[in-house]
């Protein structure tokens, strides 16, 4: 609505490589809306993929703690050191 001509120009050229039924479809589909949900096959798949990101956060926690402890001491030595190099602000 904002810059009329460059919109007609765009539609003039996807008229130009597209068929006409597909550029009408383009521009009335995010107002028709969503009238289904997800697929059997999707809801499966997104199930999994949830699954397997929750075993894997699950494997990362399954370190003993005098190694987080070393990870946390090094992380502090390296926030201080560059701090350090920074300088006082």
């Amino acid at each position: 609505m904002r810059y009329p001509w460059q919109s007609l120009r765009l539609l003039r050229r996807f008229v130009r490589y597209m068929p006409f039924r597909d550029v009408i479809y383009l521009i009335v589909k995010p107002f028709l809306g969503r009238k289904k949900g997800l697929t059997n096959a999707e809801v499966v798949s997104r199930a999994v993929e949830h699954a397997d990101l929750k075993s894997a956060a699950a494997d990362l926690t399954q370190l003993a703690d005098d190694t987080l402890e070393h990870v946390i001491r090094e992380s502090r030595a390296e926030r201080a050191r560059i701090q350090a190099l920074a300088g006082p602000q």
